[in-house]
């Protein structure tokens, strides 16, 4: 090998590990081909995420930070959550409170209508937190979870017994209060079908196209 090649191989190793991106211009979108992400200034987003599912429910605000400060020294530049979780394997004691007892309703699981301000002021610091280290935020409102109506991992059971009407509602809600946010990507669903299982498209359809309408400035959800 050339005293030159050796100079190219190392300057470029210097560069690869040592450049100091700039950070996305939030939200992202598809680019004009449709073949992959990009932010407003049409620069290539190539997401590479960690699954912080239960993070919402399962952790306090300094290990929030622990958890978000090594993922991103690690090269991550996405985390995929929950934004409230029901199961029983991350939440406290299988239910929806998170670490400080605060519930996502005003009225336990039974009306989805009725937000409850202590959990999503919260919410609103996580969704910040993310943001805060140029990280994008993979979210579900409402993860289905395997087995859906009669799985112990997801949210279906609960959405069986909203009405469109409480789950229309709901999607307003979180439509408009993170419609600003910027660095979001919404998903639908999760590990679960909803055709599968009688009434609980419908109920998935009421609450995506009611936070799409309210959320006009993201406008990917996947």
């Amino acid at each position: 090998m050339t005293r030159r090649t050796g100079w190219l191989i190392a300057a470029l190793a210097i560069g690869s590990s040592g450049a100091v991106l700039a950070a996305p211009a939030w939200p992202l979108r598809a680019s004009s081909n449709g073949r992959f992400l990009e932010d407003q200034r049409g620069v290539p987003f190539l997401i590479a995420a960690d699954t912080g599912w239960c993070m919402v429910n399962g952790l306090t605000d300094s290990e929030i930070d622990t958890y978000l400060n090594a993922r991103k020294t690690q090269g991550f530049n996405a985390i995929q959550f929950q934004l409230m979780t029901k199961h029983s394997g991350c939440a406290v004691g299988g239910e929806s409170v998170d670490r400080y007892g605060h519930s996502p309703f005003s009225t336990g699981d039974f009306d989805w209508s009725i937000p409850s301000e202590a959990y999503w002021g919260r919410v609103d610091a996580i969704l910040n937190k993310v943001k805060a280290r140029d990280m994008l935020a993979l979210v579900t409102p409402a993860y289905l979870g395997s087995g859906c109506v009669f799985g112990t991992e997801g949210w279906c059971p609960s959405m069986n017994d909203q009405t469109s009407e409480q789950m229309a509602a709901f999607g307003t809600f979180v439509g408009r209060r993170y419609r600003n946010q910027g660095n979001i990507v919404w998903i639908a669903g999760g590990d679960a079908n909803p055709l599968d299982y009688p009434g609980m498209d419908g109920k998935v359809d009421a609450l995506m196209s009611a936070l799409a309408a309210a959320d006009t400035s993201h406008q990917l959800i996947t």
